[in-house]
């Protein structure tokens, strides 16, 4: 098992649709997603898979520590999808 790791959203989304210096990246098999990335925060990154056809068969788990972010995830209605919570001390893990 091997793990990437992009420095931001944007560079996540240039290393999922295999752009640029990418364009040989293997697809992941799972993406764990910070909600607080810089550049392209983790709520557009979820947006952008969840709307790519080639993207959005792709479970993400998104990782956060803030009780607004569980509030905004909450409100999130992507087709299709379920969300599931799961609280780890002063955090939170996020199942799409």
């Amino acid at each position: 098992m091997s793990c990437i790791v992009a420095k931001d959203g944007v560079e996540a989304m240039a290393f999922l649709r295999h752009q640029v210096a990418f364009h040989k990246a293997p697809r992941p098999d799972m993406i764990l997603l910070d909600l607080n990335l810089p550049r392209k925060d983790g709520r557009e990154v979820l947006a952008e898979i969840k709307a790519d056809p080639d993207l959005r068969s792709i479970p993400v788990i998104i990782l956060t520590t803030s009780q607004a972010d569980e509030d905004i995830l909450k409100d999130l209605q992507f087709a299709r999808q379920r969300l599931h919570c799961q609280t780890c001390g002063s955090g939170a893990i996020f199942s799409l």
